[in-house]
């Protein structure tokens, strides 16, 4: 086996990313081109500031024990608008989309999730950056679904 040159980055597909290694997964983030800021959720837990899709994003970590530890993450967009989803358009587009789930919060604002377990043994690169390519992808129906929503409304 040869051994990678030091300093050198990892490839999509040649890394495994742990949601214990909530640094490695920013680095990789960083890689495929994303900003990644990592620091703290209110639990302690840690989060990935980012940006996707046109969006402010979080990758937030769970099942972790005292911040640490953690076994999943899921990315999370959250869109303040003036235009509100029906329940009906929300099961529609989860209907439509795998992956990722549409919910509306308190007041009607749109949340986007996607959920990625890693467990111990972690996910590939390439699934990763998949994951994170479908999820762009849906952000980007749902900014349709929004501007759909407002043209009817007018």
């Amino acid at each position: 086996m040869i051994a990678a040159p030091a300093g050198a980055q990892d490839l999509p597909g040649t890394t495994m990313l742990k949601a214990s290694d909530p640094a490695g997964v920013a680095r990789y983030l960083n890689q495929l081109g994303y900003r990644a800021k990592l620091t703290k959720d209110k639990q302690g837990d840690p989060k990935i500031e980012t940006g996707l899709g046109g969006f402010n994003a979080g990758l937030y970590f769970y099942g972790c024990e005292k911040g640490a530890d953690c076994t999943s993450f899921q990315f999370q967009v959250g869109i303040a608008s003036d235009t509100k989803l029906s329940l009906e358009q929300v099961n529609n587009f989860n209907k439509q989309y795998r992956f990722s789930q549409l919910s509306l919060d308190e007041e009607r604002d749109p949340w986007l999730y996607y959920d990625l377990p890693s467990g111990t043994a972690g996910i590939s690169g390439d699934a990763f950056a998949q994951a994170v390519d479908i999820y762009e992808e849906q952000l980007n129906k749902l900014d349709r679904l929004l501007d759909e929503a407002k043209a009817a409304a007018k």
